[in-house]
């Protein structure tokens, strides 16, 4: 048996983290929106990134229709659809619609 020709592996490049388009990626709010939920607990909320996670899963309170479309408002924020403070809204309206207190 002849010996195998050797396999040649071209390097892949890897992208470089550049801070502003990071920051476009995940829709950073101009304002976070500071907000006391029903228990007293008091939250910062600065993207449609972590408004989608706290929609999705810290969500103190049963969602209405205003949360529902808070949590559709933040996903299409996040795929460049609607502009982020769009989804910065409707996350505000939903927060009242549940009773917690926005901090202006």
């Amino acid at each position: 048996m002849g010996k195998a020709e050797p396999v040649i592996i071209e390097p892949i490049a890897l992208p470089t983290i550049d801070l502003l388009s990071y920051a476009m990626n995940v829709r950073l709010w101009s304002v976070p929106v500071k907000l006391e939920t029903p228990v007293g607990q008091v939250r910062l909320i600065a993207s449609a990134e972590e408004a989608s996670d706290f929609l999705l899963n810290h969500w103190p309170t049963e969602g209405g229709d205003k949360h529902l479309l808070a949590r559709r408002a933040c996903v299409e924020a996040l795929a460049g659809s609607i502009p982020a403070s769009l989804a910065r809204k409707a996350f505000i309206e939903a927060c009242e619609e549940s009773g917690m207190h926005v901090v202006p």
